[in-house]
């Protein structure tokens, strides 16, 4: 979660979410951090990874019950030694009002964490309890 939120920052410019297992506390060491992003123009995130030295390409999105995005992308962040997948599903930004894993937390979640995504100040905030 520390590297999402750093990633997170880096991105502070777009409307860009934490999603999926690492967020809702069920991550293991080979789950990929999901990102979700809205913005009409993927170019201009495209271009902000470009600009903080991360370097991406086209992958393909799974199935899910959000609408398809008008792109993924694929990174490989390189940490303490190793790297750590992460993908960017970009959706346009009238899809932000969809968030079909939104959930009621069970015995081991919080609320941010069945919240389905969160933003960069609610993940600092789980990160300090």
């Amino acid at each position: 979660r520390t590297l999402a939120l750093e990633l997170l920052e880096a991105l502070d410019a777009f409307d860009v979410f934490l999603a999926g297992a690492v967020l809702n506390g069920a991550a293991h060491e080979d789950s990929v951090i999901v990102l979700e992003a809205f913005c009409d123009d993927p170019k201009a995130l495209e271009a902000a990874l470009m600009d903080a030295g991360l370097a991406f390409e086209a992958v393909d999105a799974p199935q899910s019950n959000m609408p398809d995005p008008m792109e993924s992308l694929g990174l490989l962040v390189p940490v303490r030694g190793g790297c750590e997948a992460v993908r960017i599903d970009v959706y346009e930004t009238r899809d932000r009002s969809r968030n079909p894993y939104r959930s009621t937390p069970d015995a081991n979640q919080t609320d941010a964490e069945a919240a389905g995504r969160v933003d960069r100040r609610t993940l600092a905030e789980l990160l300090r309890r």
